[in-house]
């Protein structure tokens, strides 16, 4: 009796187990249970956003009209693009807006503007699956970011040079492009005086020389754009830049000078740059390394004792010395423009 009793109870327990997995529901996972969910790309400036399983949900039906309903629940289950929450159910296009943050809204009416990707159940069915889906999904958004990151293509930029801020320069910039892959970059500013030619104060002597020179700067480039974003660009480099009664060892670094300069500049240089949208802006950044020559015109009129801090002239008469010198330096470029494309 207990023999049979047992036989019976065996047997009973093997059709159950073998029978277990087909009683299963088979849209849910079985060897690999992540939360299932709704991924959201938008169009501009694309980021991933997902409405899971398991997570508050925020949304509007008919939001902003008089018979406006506001559904605020956690999610239950969701399969495909049916949402459950504790004691309702919905499609997603049922909503006009859903919430993800204070600052990110999902809604109906701009629905052309984002992809909305519903995964299929055999995604959930096994962890290599899922992760292969997520992999090829965040290399799409990825991708889809860089290309949005891209500049529009217009045929006009203007632009500011922030950079030269910090040497009191204000410099403009206007771009031609012809096509995708060529442009032509000018560029044109005034520096100014930082510190005024005093006669021999302690600060005179210690401001960096370049802070008392004054004029204007100009530049002109034919650019290659060899991606969407990223460019070389050989360009020329002039520089008209004066002092007057200044305190300088500049430009030998010999004695402290009382001095008038006027120096041409000219330079060339190879830039290595990307051009890529901030929001409606353009944002071009850029690094370069050249060679210039600096036709110095010197007139010197004494020099500063160190030890009796007095300024010992030349001649009596106060005339200056008269140098023209010929100087040689490396040029480096890196700077940031802010503009805008029409």
């Amino acid at each position: 009796m207990r023999l049979s009793f047992l036989s019976v109870f065996l047997f009973f327990s093997i059709a159950a187990f073998a029978q277990w997995p087909l009683n299963r529901d088979l849209s849910k996972p079985w060897a690999y249970s992540p939360r299932h969910a709704i991924y959201l790309v938008p169009n501009k400036n694309p980021k991933l956003f997902r409405i899971a399983e398991g997570a508050a949900f925020l949304a509007w039906i008919n939001a902003g009209e008089k018979d406006e309903k506001k559904v605020a629940d956690r999610i239950i289950r969701i399969q495909r693009d049916s949402i459950f929450l504790l004691d309702s159910r919905f499609r997603l296009h049922d909503f006009s807006k859903v919430a993800f943050s204070a600052f990110r809204v999902y809604e109906a009416k701009d629905s052309a503007v984002w992809n909305v990707i519903y995964p299929d159940d055999s995604v959930y069915k096994s962890r290599r699956e899922f992760q292969c889906f997520i992999r090829a999904l965040q290399y799409r958004v990825k991708k889809q970011h860089r290309d949005w990151m891209c500049a529009p293509f217009h045929h006009n930029y203007l632009k500011i040079n922030f950079s030269l801020f910090a040497n009191l320069t204000i410099a403009i910039s206007w771009e031609h492009r012809f096509n995708r892959d060529y442009a032509i970059d000018v560029e044109a500013g005034y520096q100014f005086q930082g510190v005024p030619g005093s006669a021999g104060t302690p600060l005179d002597e210690k401001i960096f020389p370049f802070w008392k020179q004054y004029g204007v700067i100009a530049n002109a480039g034919m650019k290659y754009y060899f991606d969407k974003k990223g460019y070389l660009e050989p360009v020329l480099i002039y520089k008209y830049l004066a002092m007057s009664q200044a305190r300088t060892s500049y430009p030998n670094g010999q004695q402290d000078w009382l001095q008038d300069a006027y120096t041409n500049q000219y330079g060339i240089a190879l830039r290595l740059g990307t051009m890529i949208r901030l929001g409606g802006m353009i944002v071009d950044g850029y690094f370069g390394l050249g060679v210039k020559v600096m036709l110095v015109h010197q007139l010197v009129y004494g020099f500063y004792d160190r030890y009796d801090e007095r300024l010992i002239w030349y001649n009596q008469d106060h005339s200056p010395n008269v140098y023209d010198l010929v100087q040689y330096y490396p040029a480096v470029n890196l700077g940031i423009k802010l503009g805008f494309g029409f």
